[in-house]
Formats: structure tokens, sequence, C-alpha cells
């Protein structure tokens, strides 16, 4: 299993290539300054790490609880390489989608 140190250098290291592409990108089709383009996508990146996070350190734990090890061989174990996915897409439908939620019409 990850260490936390390697789960954390992993992620920041997504979210900030991420941010680096998203900031000008959102600054320039939106017509809106980087720095409040930046704001909403460092408040974005920050909950989907922090989601992301906690589905593949619980992943990661129930692959250890049912199969005893966390690899994930591409060949030995390729159900389980599609059901992490297929739970996460699964998971982020579960939640509730409250835009427009109490706005008449």
């Amino acid at each position: 299993m990850r260490s936390t140190s390697d789960r954390v250098r992993h992620a920041l290291s997504f979210e900030v290539i991420g941010l680096m592409i998203v900031t000008p990108l959102g600054a320039w089709a939106f017509h809106l300054p980087t720095s409040q383009i930046g704001v909403v996508a460092l408040i974005g990146a920050t909950i989907a790490t922090l989601w992301n996070y906690a589905y593949n350190l619980g992943f990661d734990h129930m692959m250890w609880r049912f199969y005893g090890r966390t690899s994930k061989s591409p060949f030995r174990n390729s159900l389980r390489r599609v059901q992490r996915p297929l739970g996460w897409s699964l998971r982020n439908d579960m939640i509730p989608d409250f835009r427009g939620f109490g706005r008449p019409g």
C-alpha cells in the first residue's frame, strides 16, 4: 500500500499541473482575471483531491482486507482495475446535485 507521503505527493503534483493548465484557459474562456479563476479552480481542486484521496485510501483498505494485498498488476488483477474507476463513477453519480435547488421554475 502507498505511504501517506507518497499519496500526498502524487495528489499535489497532479493538482498543481491541472491548475497550471485550467487557470489560464478559464481566464481566457470566461474573460475574467486569473486571480478570480484561480481561486475557484483551487477550491474545486482541493475538494476533488480530498474526495479522491479518501476514495483511493478506502479502496486500498478494502483490497487489503479482502485480498490481502493492494498490488494492481494489469494482468492478474484486471477485474479490480475495472472496479476502481467504476466505483468512483458510481460514487460521483450518487452525490446529489444541488444546483438550482429551491429556485422556482
